[in-house]
Order: structure tokens, then C-alpha cells, then sequence
């Protein structure tokens, strides 16, 4: 995407945001505004002021306040889940090794292994894949970071953005994430990142996460690197654990406030060292900065864990992918235990925490 083809649709998308004749309309365009001007500024290192948005104010105030509610409704069912992969860690007695090395391959070797990756999960899949791919809708930039994807309502297209290290299996891993995201948004042509929404949407990393066990599982089926393979797994659920203690550190912080980007901020350092002083004892807890993303938090907490039940039940029928179309697609505005309590599997294994417990176990003992 050119400078000067960004700078026009940064435009195009404020109009679309100060025009927009609905709150719904406006949030749409105002997350893709929201992402244009984070791409442009990571390229540009120049900042675009867009304060000339309307009501702007008045919709952050509203996601602050409605963060701020889904915490507190859900605080009981967000203690249970992540209690119950702090103990599943516990009971798998699990000690995730050090940070892995991964070898290099070519990038041509790794784009190869990806799509023969999504033809395996069907037709519409890789013609989405190889369409997005053919039509210049990925970009690699170092300042990327890992990775992301956004939904442009002016052209109804999906563009990832991903570092352009593009050499080892976790690279390839990033990519099909994204793409996870460019499948969800093609179908439904809407984004639906939660910056501006009413609510949290905990499914909003659950079809990302699936594809990256579903690709998991495809390189074993081809029998790839199986060091790798554990490795990336192992990084899988050491994320899901590393989100399940910020939130519970979360929890017990007892004035607490959420910022716009849905950070929450700690104002009392010294109540927040004696808490933490006390976990790091009892739980492994890793360290934590002062500024906590709920937003975050939840949503790969419970996408993790919804991702780790479906891909279980599923046992590579790929049938599945129209339940979780069914399921996944219309929750935009149901709170957190909403969408829980509709999901098939999960409120049992919140109860139980059979699944989560059996996968650490194999991580352990590397039997996959």
C-alpha cells in the first residue's frame, strides 16, 4: 500500500467516520481509520492527528464504561476459567524451557508449506488465501511487530500486515494467525475488533488460535520438524497462561481503572508489589508492567481456551468450520458469558478442565 494511496484512505474512511448515520456505522469505519493511521505512522514515524472525529469522546467514555461493566459481570465466570489453567498447569507439574531458537528456511520453502496448508482445509479457504496473496494484500515491514489484520470497508478486502522475517516456522505460524482474522472478515465483511464495541467479544481471537492448531496438527500429519512442532505448541499454551495471570493479577487489584485502549491502570505501586510479592510465591507468575490490557487479556485467554475444546471435539473433521461459523460470526454485542453459554463443550470444560489439563500434560511428557 503507497504512501500517497494511504494518506487518500486514511481521508476517505474520516469522512466515512463523521458521516456515518448510525453509532454502529461509525464504529465499523472508526477501526479501520484507527488501523490505517497505526500502519502509517509505523511506516512513516509521522503521527496524523484525527481528533477531528465526531462524538469521539462520547464513544470512548461508552467503551470505557462498558469494559468496566463486563468485568464486573463477568468477574466470577473470568476467575473460574483462568483459575482453572492456573491449575491445570499445576497439575500437569508443567515448566515451560527456555525461549527456543528456530531454525531458518527460505521464505519461498515456508509460503509453499502454508499453502499447501490451507488447500488441505478446502477450496474456499485457499481461494481466499491465494486471492489475498495474488492481489498484493500482504505486506512485510520490520516495524510490524508480530502481526495484524485489518478489514477495509472501502474495497470489502482483508490486508495483513506481518513482520518481514518471513524464515522460521513461528514466522509461518503468525501468518496463518492472520489469516485466521482475513477468513472471519471475508465472510462476514465486517472487522470485529472490539477498540469501539459494547462489549468484549472473547471469540474474536478463537478462529486465529483454531487455525494455529489446526496447523499444528497438519505438520504433524506431514511429519515436519516434531521439535518444532512441540516447541510451537508449547509457546501456545505458555500464551494462554501468560494472559490467564495478568488477568487474575488483574482481579485482585482493588482500585482499578480502564483507559481508552482498554489498559488497565494501577495507580497504587505499593498495593500492586505486595499482591504480586504474594502470587509470584504460590503461582509462577511472570512479571507484570504497570499497565495491564484487560481487553487483551480476555480475549486470547478464552480464545486460547475455547480454540484448545473445539480443536479436541473436532479430530480433524472439517465439518466443524460450519458449527463455528454458526457460533462464532453474530456475537458482536453479547457480553462475555453470552457467548460462553452458547458455545457447545466449553461450559463443561470450565467445570471440569479435562481438555486444557490432558494438552499441558502432553506438552510435558511430548506425546502428541
Amino acid at each position: 500500500m503507497e504512501i500517497l494511496e494511504l494518506e487518500k484512505r486514511i481521508s476517505r474512511t474520516l469522512e466515512l467516520v463523521n458521516n456515518a448515520e448510525s453509532v454502529s456505522t461509525r464504529r465499523r469505519y472508526y477501526v479501520e481509520l484507527n488501523s490505517l493511521v497505526s500502519i502509517y505512522s509505523q511506516i512513516t514515524n509521522r503521527n496524523i492527528n484525527i481528533n477531528t472525529i465526531n462524538n469521539t469522546k462520547m464513544m470512548k467514555y461508552t467503551f470505557i464504561e462498558s469494559l468496566l461493566s463486563d468485568l464486573t459481570i463477568n468477574y466470577k465466570l473470568f476467575c473460574k476459567i483462568s483459575s482453572n489453567i492456573m491449575k491445570a498447569r499445576k497439575e500437569a507439574d508443567l515448566a515451560f524451557q527456555s525461549k527456543y531458537v528456530y531454525k531458518n528456511y527460505s521464505p519461498k520453502f515456508l509460503g509453499e508449506i502454508v499453502a499447501s496448508f490451507f488447500a488441505s482445509l478446502g477450496p474456499k479457504y485457499f481461494d481466499i488465501y491465494y486471492k489475498t496473496l495474488s492481489n498484493d494484500r500482504i505486506f512485510f515491514n520490520k516495524s510490524f511487530g508480530t502481526g495484524y489484520t485489518i478489514f477495509d470497508y472501502q474495497d470489502s478486502s482483508s490486508y495483513i500486515f506481518v513482520n518481514n522475517n518471513f524464515r522460521t516456522l513461528l514466522s509461518a505460524i503468525v501468518l496463518v494467525h492472520e489469516f485466521g482474522h482475513a477468513f472471519e472478515y471475508d465472510y462476514t465483511k465486517y472487522s470485529r475488533k472490539t477498540s469501539l464495541a459494547a462489549k468484549f467479544n472473547v471469540t474474536l481471537e478463537t478462529f486465529p488460535l483454531l487455525m494455529e492448531l489446526l496447523f499444528l496438527d497438519y505438520l504433524k500429519r506431514i511429519k515436519f520438524n516434531q521439535n518444532e512442532i512441540h516447541k510451537l505448541e508449547e509457546e501456545f499454551y505458555k500464551d494462554i497462561i501468560s494472559f490467564t495471570s495478568e488477568l487474575r493479577f488483574a482481579f485482585l487489584i482493588s482500585n482499578r481503572t480502564i483507559d481508552s485502549d482498554g489498559n488497565l491502570v494501577i495507580f497504587d505501586d505499593s498495593e500492586t508489589e505486595i499482591i504480586y510479592s504474594n502470587l509470584k510465591d504460590s503461582d509462577d507468575f511472570v512479571s507484570y508492567s504497570s499497565n495491564i490490557n484487560v481487553e487483551n487479556s480476555v480475549n486470547y485467554m478464552c480464545g486460547g481456551f475455547i480454540a484448545t475444546i473445539y480443536n479436541y471435539y473436532c479430530n480433524q473433521d472439517l465439518n466443524f468450520i460450519k458449527d463455528i461459523e454458526k457460533h462464532f460470526l453474530d456475537y458482536e454485542f453479547y457480553n462475555s458469558s453470552e457467548v460462553i453459554d452458547k458455545l457447545p463443550f466449553v461450559k463443561e470444560e470450565i467445570e471440569k478442565n479435562l481438555i486444557l489439563s490432558k494438552k499441558l500434560r502432553q506438552i510435558k511428557t511430548n506425546q502428541f
